[in-house]
């Protein structure tokens, strides 16, 4: 008689020792149908599953220590290195397809992924994975379909718009392969799967709208809305779909889509009408005369300004005695035609000087600047001037740089010329690393590195803050995900990420945000945005309501360059802020100049159940007095200067406990 305490938990977890477990591993990895194998960095093989023997009819023993280029087909050499060569400096590659020669002599085709395996202790890579799969059927059927496509296939695929078709509950059957170019996507990556899967959270509704007309009118219908792309952001899209019926049954058979990417458009939309909310803002309350021409250069619209330098009490009184008459503006009888012809030749900003008559016949100097405004079709909508009245070297020079430095902006955001770099925080008391503050750096291709405090003002200004804004958000969130697929313990890690009023003010920021940080696997308590002082009065004061939704998202708000701005101290416990930042400019101060503001602003702070952040650390005497005075974090030179996003993934693979540079006592 069978004992039934044989069978008993107790037993069977005795019973399933460490040497079972890894039997059961071998086991599984003897009968896999991929091939399961371990490289070094520079891909010589020193594993491989026996696998490798149904796929290729070679023994384990032929590759182990010979390089991954072995066997291969001569022409798929590059493909190898390439593939190596990207693991080695990025930590990561896309699948790579390739020939490998069977036992029997001919050539099979596969397909393999892989994962770098880094060494905890080191940071560098210990060894690569890579799992491969025979792929020989489905490259001989896409060689099939490629020389035997109908002729109308051949010209869907070379349209410029990307042509696709749906079953009516939006699945993906035909895509052009105009699909990569637009999307990033090769046609197979979305056959299969539903338009709303790639579409914005935003605009799912629009498209459920979109396939129920189509269901209802059996005919057209069309929708604009945003996709994402294969590298993670999000075009604009507009989407015409026709409704194929079945021509017994008049049931519907398929979608017909045409869609094209309308993204420039919506942008230059966007920023026409931020232009305009700018230029009238501008236009109203500046002191320095503003005017518009039409395109065939009639005066169209001046501001305030103007009105008073020529001498009228407003606007409009100075446009009828200009329309009355036959030479109302300049003495020596210039007028703007021959400058609009110069700049719809090289649509370039021109500057001059002239005299004009003021009402009361009076002659004066003035300096003026015209330039062209566009459509999104390149057409000119309006021409734009400003008039000064003293004509002052420097200001002449400042404004033309500014223009410039605009205009290059919006090219540099444009041509990603611009870049984060990652400054460490570190716990002061045990030498830990807390985590990194996202600085965003421009490298101008003919001036050089441009310092942020010259380029945000003018984004702010301009209203590219949001843009840029985002923007940093976007690639800080990537630069966390990347790290803690590398490690986990990356995780602990916080990103300081500094925002501007105007972006807090976006009625639908804290909504993408959250969107981001659940698209990147990234915890609010990950993020920590930092606000200025005067930043933080306006928008608690104006948006209540926002401040609770980041604070239900669990981020972290820091109070920037604390001690410089214009914050009433006593209202300071009515705001939830977690950190205090001092600024540099008290630290450098510190022991010598300065020795009661910094340990008051920290001791106001522990008060309020604030911590805080020492910025500009940079000798041993200012770390052990912030030290002494219970400052919990901090960042400077002293640590390590900004640095590159390789760079820093080095540090946080490294074993921060283990560093004594710092002079700190680590557990």
């Amino acid at each position: 008689m069978r004992k039934s305490m044989n069978n008993s938990p107790e037993n069977i977890r005795e019973a399933f020792s460490e040497q079972r477990v890894n039997y059961y591993h071998q086991l599984a990895l003897d009968n896999l149908m991929d091939v399961i194998s371990f490289h070094t960095v520079e891909g010589i093989y020193l594993y491989i599953s026996p696998s490798c023997q149904s796929f290729l009819g070679y023994e384990p023993q032929v590759f182990i220590g010979q390089s991954a280029e072995v066997l291969c087909h001569p022409e798929d050499c590059d493909v190898i290195r390439t593939f190596y060569q990207q693991l080695k400096q990025q930590w990561n590659s896309d699948p790579i397809t390739y020939r490998i020669r069977h036992a029997v002599g001919h050539y099979v085709w596969l397909e393999t992924s892989a994962k770098v395996i880094p060494n905890q202790k080191t940071g560098e890579i210990q060894e690569i994975l890579c799992i491969s799969r025979e792929v020989t059927k489905q490259k001989q059927n896409q060689e099939h379909f490629k020389n035997y496509q109908q002729p109308h296939i051949f010209i869907l695929d070379n349209l410029p718009d990307l042509i696709t078709t749906h079953s009516k509950e939006g699945i993906f059957q035909y895509v052009s392969q105009v699909s990569y170019q637009l999307l990033g996507y090769i046609p197979q990556a979305l056959i299969g799967r539903t338009l709303a899967s790639f579409c914005h959270g935003q605009d799912q509704v629009l498209i459920k709208q979109f396939y129920q007309e189509l269901e209802q009118k059996k005919s057209l219908a069309s929708v604009i809305y945003r996709m994402s792309h294969q590298e993670g952001y999000y075009l604009w899209i507009e989407t015409l779909g026709k409704v194929i019926l079945h021509p017994q049954t008049g049931e519907i058979q398929e979608i017909l889509c045409v869609s094209r990417n309308i993204t420039k458009r919506k942008q230059i939309e966007e920023a026409l009408i931020q232009a305009e909310r700018q230029y009238y803002k501008i236009f109203e309350k500046s002191n320095q005369g503003i005017f518009q021409l039409s395109p065939e250069g009639y005066f169209i619209d001046v501001n305030p300004a103007l009105a008073q330098l020529y001498g009228y009490n407003n606007p409009q009184d100075l446009l009828e005695s200009i329309h009355k008459r036959t030479n109302p503006v300049y003495v020596e009888g210039k007028n703007h035609d021959s400058l609009l012809d110069i700049l719809k030749t090289d649509g370039e900003i021109i500057n001059f000087q002239s005299q004009i008559y003021c009402k009361n016949g009076e002659i004066i100097d003035i300096e003026e600047t015209i330039w062209a405004v566009y459509d999104q079709c390149e057409q000119i909508l309006y021409y734009q001037g400003t008039v000064q009245k003293v004509i002052n070297p420097q200001i002449k020079g400042d404004t033309l740089t500014r223009i410039q430095l605009e205009t290059d902006l919006r090219q540099a955001i444009k041509n990603k010329q611009l870049s984060l770099y990652y400054q460490p925080i570190v716990e002061l008391d045990t030498g830990h690393l807390s985590g990194f503050e996202a600085l965003i750096r421009w490298q101008h291709p003919i001036k050089g590195p441009i310092s942020p405090i010259e380029f945000i003002p003018i984004a702010e200004e301009s209203g590219l803050i949001n843009t840029l804004g985002w923007w940093v958000l976007e690639q800080a969130c990537y630069q966390l995900q990347t790290w803690q697929n590398l490690n986990t313990q990356a995780a602990k890690l916080v990103m300081n990420v500094n925002v501007s009023a105007q972006q807090l003010k976006q009625e639908t920021w804290v909504e993408r945000l959250n969107h981001l940080l659940e698209k990147m696997g990234v915890e609010g308590k990950q993020l920590k945005l930092e606000i200025t002082e005067s930043c933080l009065l306006e928008t608690v004061q104006n948006e209540t309501q926002r401040v609770r939704q980041l604070k239900n998202l669990g981020l972290g708000l820091c109070i920037d360059d604390f001690g410089t701005g214009y914050s009433s101290l006593s209202r300071l416990h009515e705001f939830p802020i977690d950190t205090l930042k001092i600024d540099r400019s008290f630290i450098s101060k510190l022991g010598i100049s300065d020795k009661v503001i910094v340990p008051m602003i920290i001791n106001l702070a522990h008060t309020l159940g604030m911590n805080v952040v020492a910025e500009g650390i940079e000798t041993r005497e200012q770390f052990n007095q912030l030290q002494g005075l219970n400052c919990e974090l901090g960042q400077g030179f002293f640590f390590a200067k900004p640095m590159t996003g390789e760079q820093a993934t080095h540090w946080v693979m490294q074993e921060i406990r283990s560093r004594q540079e710092f002079g700190v006592n680590t557990p």
